[in-house]
């Protein structure tokens, strides 16, 4: 299975060059994106908030919560709207949670990125392997310059058809240096986690 994923993604990454081999320049912001000081910390924090969820639930889902759009409290929200907003959150992460649990993967790697609206919105996208097959996981953030970013929506594509279509929606694609993100569960409850190219 682990094999099959990995010929997937080397087929849908190596399409994904060729068709952008033309426009240097999208490569170029895959590598910008993670030396960017913000983007890396954010990919390396929403991988290991989604790789923890498994473990830490509680925990995690109070840290993650700080980010999620509604919480932000320049926006004006009618109280119905933020309990809307905060149930879509807490639906969201219990998917997310449910999903790693049944995976059972402890590591992501860091497939890539999408802008859209503005320039500091951007959708990253991480990818894992399972027994059941390749899972995706779409993060919609908000970089800001003054506070932590927005986090939106996660999405989850499970299996060889919804991941293959999530990786093809990737408008800067991983090239030779894939970030991972590692999470490794101490009997104490400490974390660990790493941002490593492979």
């Amino acid at each position: 299975m682990l094999q099959q994923f990995s010929k997937l993604m080397g087929c849908v990454c190596l399409c994904a060059l060729f068709a952008f081999a033309a426009k240097a320049e999208e490569q170029t912001r895959y590598d910008q994106f993670l030396q960017s000081t913000g983007p890396a910390a954010t990919v390396r924090t929403m991988g290991l908030f989604i790789l923890a969820s498994a473990h830490e639930p509680e925990n995690v889902q109070t840290q993650i919560a700080r980010f999620w759009w509604s919480n932000n409290p320049e926006l004006e929200l009618s109280e119905a709207q933020r309990d809307l907003a905060s149930a879509a959150f807490r639906k969201q992460f219990e998917t997310v949670k449910r999903v790693v649990q049944e995976a059972g993967f402890s590591s992501l790697s860091f497939a890539g990125f999408t802008q859209f609206g503005t320039i500091n919105s951007v959708e990253i996208y991480y990818a894992a392997d399972s027994a059941t097959g390749p899972v995706v996981f779409r993060v919609s953030i908000t970089f800001r310059d003054d506070a932590g970013p927005l986090l939106h929506d996660i999405s989850i594509f499970r299996g060889f058809e919804q991941a293959r279509e999530a990786i093809g929606e990737i408008q800067f694609v991983a090239g030779k240096n894939i970030a991972s993100v590692s999470y490794d569960p101490k009997p104490d409850g400490q974390r660990e986690g790493g941002n490593d190219a492979n």
